[in-house]
């Protein structure tokens, strides 16, 4: 298949299945999705499995003892059996059009090792935000070309989260036991993965489409 879809689940069981729903209502269906519930408390590990049960030719559930998001995503990513993985917080959701957009990227592009994103914000204030992502649109970005990303990344917030990107799986296998010592950082886990999928990565190419709704409004829990 094409993509792996990861979704770390810690207690989320008011918003997993409205988030699942923004899946399933995708134009393509080439994709696996795999959550990885990570020893939650309320009844999210059950809402999983009956997901599990409901699209057992789609969904596999991963459970495991409380390890946090990063090592939630990595286990994902070591499961995976897709070409790609986008991974996307289990209170959060897709546009309809993001999995037909990012085939067409990968497909435009000859299958970059990364595809990024654009993403719409909903703020606590209740205003939907989308600020721009300061890189040429439907451009390669090549050996030298990621100083420019990495000057993003290390200079501001807007390129540092992992859920934005859809990455080659051979960028993130392996990450579990390169993570390992990083269990209890809770800030900065997507830069640190980041940074290391666009370091094995040769190519990235940046489309302008936004394609990813966070919802800021809640507060996450590890």
């Amino acid at each position: 298949m094409k993509l792996s879809i990861i979704i770390p689940c810690y207690n989320v069981q008011k918003y997993i299945d409205k988030c699942i729903e923004s899946i399933l209502s995708q134009q393509l269906n080439d994709y696996e999705i795999i959550l990885v519930d990570d020893g939650s408390s309320d009844g999210s590990a059950k809402i999983c499995d009956n997901l599990a049960d409901k699209y057992n030719n789609v969904i596999k559930v991963v459970h495991q003892e409380n390890k946090g998001q990063l090592l939630s995503r990595c286990v994902g990513a070591d499961v995976a059996q897709g070409d790609y993985c986008v991974y996307l917080d289990a209170d959060d959701l897709l546009y309809t059009n993001c999995l037909e957009r990012l085939f067409e990227a990968i497909n435009t592009f000859s299958s970059p090792d990364i595809v990024i994103y654009n993403f719409e914000r909903l703020a606590l204030s209740g205003e939907k935000i989308c600020k721009p992502i300061p890189l040429e649109s439907n451009f390669v970005y090549r050996g030298e070309q990621k100083k420019q990303i990495y000057n993003i990344l290390l200079s501001g917030s807007r390129l540092n989260n992992i859920w934005n990107k859809c990455v080659r799986r051979e960028c993130l296998v392996g990450c579990f036991e390169q993570f390992a010592g990083y269990q209890s950082l809770r800030c900065g886990e997507d830069r640190l993965q980041v940074l290391e999928s666009v370091t094995k990565a040769d190519s990235i190419v940046y489309i302008d489409d936004v394609l990813y709704y966070e919802n800021d409004t809640i507060t996450r829990e590890e």
